[in-house]
């Protein structure tokens, strides 16, 4: 079906979709440039270059031809499907982005056009103040990096899938035959971050998972290794400069 609406003599193709919690969408590309958006519930986006938590009110840039999969946790998405041969409107990269109340209202408006409106007139205002909204959404921080090594990809997938805080880089050192000063120049140079930051950015984004499956907060916190929920919440408003209780509500 999408390649089909890949074919649509438009710039813009919209389509509204729910998806059952845990769906997941198994490597693909798309010929256009991909502008998914969660209406509610989250998506977690994986390339070769890492994963995007992408949150309710937020969007994901997905460049032409990027290979990607999509778990998709109770999410209902709206897509924009850009032909950007002439013009890229957002970077090459994938990157998650804030959704204005202008965008969003667009988006909804976008998904009920007919797949071959009008250009002139309402709807092709439309759809032209929708691309110049994309292309002006902030990016937002909700990236984690992978590495090339498969050693020490394999080790950042399986911290990925059980992450705690009380991880240490001397353990990683020694599985990886390293000592702990090579270990560290070479993850800062795989990642582009230390280990402690990647390690803790990892940790948020399992909270921000967990907070918006509604599990107790006392319960994240001792899952991803914190000694109190008061400890998890100070590194949490620290990051996001909300408390888990206020980004909650």
């Amino acid at each position: 079906m999408i390649h089909e609406l890949e074919d649509t003599p438009r710039r813009v193709v919209a389509l509204a979709t729910d998806y059952e919690d845990g769906t997941y969408l198994k490597p693909h590309a798309h010929r256009r440039s991909q502008f998914l958006y969660s209406m509610q519930g989250m998506m977690e986006v994986e390339t070769s270059a890492g994963k995007w938590l992408v949150l309710p009110y937020r969007g994901v840039w997905i460049p032409a031809g990027e290979i990607h999969s999509v778990m998709m946790l109770n999410a209902s998405t709206r897509s924009l499907y850009i032909d950007t041969t002439e013009e890229m409107i957002r970077g090459d990269i994938c990157e998650v982005v804030t959704v204005s109340p202008l965008l969003h209202s667009l988006l909804l408006e976008a998904v009920k056009l007919p797949r071959l409106y009008d250009l002139s007139g309402r709807e092709g205002a439309l759809v032209t103040l929708l691309l110049h909204e994309v292309h002006l959404a902030k990016s937002l921080p909700f990236y984690t990096p992978l590495p090339s090594h498969l050693g020490l990809l394999s080790l950042c997938q399986a911290f990925i899938q059980n992450p705690t805080i009380t991880s240490s880089p001397l353990e990683w050192a020694k599985k990886l035959n390293r000592s702990p000063r090579t270990f560290t120049r070479f993850f800062q140079t795989e990642l582009g971050m230390t280990f402690s930051e990647w390690r803790q950015h990892v940790v948020l984004m399992s909270a921000l998972i967990r907070l918006g499956k509604k599990e107790p907060i006392t319960t994240i916190a001792l899952t991803l290794g914190y000694e109190s929920p008061s400890a998890f919440s100070v590194m949490f408003k620290k990051a996001l400069g909300t408390s888990p209780s206020e980004f909650i509500k």
